[in-house]
């Protein structure tokens, strides 16, 4: 069989930490709920897209908002350790759109991040990540990273055909990105 018959596939969530002593992780998921991966069942985890291998899902569980997911052979902390930061991707057909002004986290990576009011462009968005329950972009400036909060207040548009994000940050937070 052809191994360029695989399905495209796309980030469903990102594994941010060990819960416990057997194996489960937490998941910081971009677009589905705790019943959403249960009816996938398999799903494939890695740091990219290219070296993502399958998982089957033991059990998801709804904590509080929060989604914990056991996979099967990830028995214990140690091994579960393994798969923080790792991706969790779905094949495309069985993937499930965002909601209306949302998007896939890997849409969003790699977009041009600039001021809304003059294009001035600020850097890259590096990663999408989610501190203290509020979804942050860490953008790779030209002098560093900045943390911005991804609130509609500071995020003016997002045009994923031209692979531009427009911002409207809070004053002096790229300062030193100033020209």
């Amino acid at each position: 069989m052809n191994s360029d018959h695989r399905q495209t596939l796309y980030a469903a969530g990102k594994i941010i930490k060990v819960f416990g002593i057997k194996g489960e992780v937490k998941i910081y998921s971009y677009a589905r709920s705790s019943q959403e991966y249960e009816a996938v069942r398999t799903v494939k985890v890695g740091a990219d897209e290219r070296t993502a291998g399958d998982r089957t899902i033991d059990h998801v569980r709804d904590r509080g908002g929060d989604i914990y997911i056991k996979f099967a052979g990830v028995d214990d902390r140690n091994a579960a350790e393994e798969l923080v930061n790792c991706f969790v991707f779905v094949e495309e057909s069985k993937r499930k759109a965002p909601k209306a002004g949302r998007h896939y986290i890997h849409e969003l990576l790699g977009c041009s991040v600039v001021l809304e009011d003059n294009g001035r462009e600020l850097g890259t968005l590096r990663d999408v990540m989610d501190v203290a329950g509020r979804q942050m972009y860490l953008v790779a400036t030209f002098h560093g990273e900045v943390m911005m909060p991804a609130v509609d207040e500071f995020i003016a548009s997002v045009d994923l055909t031209r692979r531009v994000i427009s911002v409207r940050p809070p004053e002096g937070l790229f300062e030193g990105d100033a020209s």
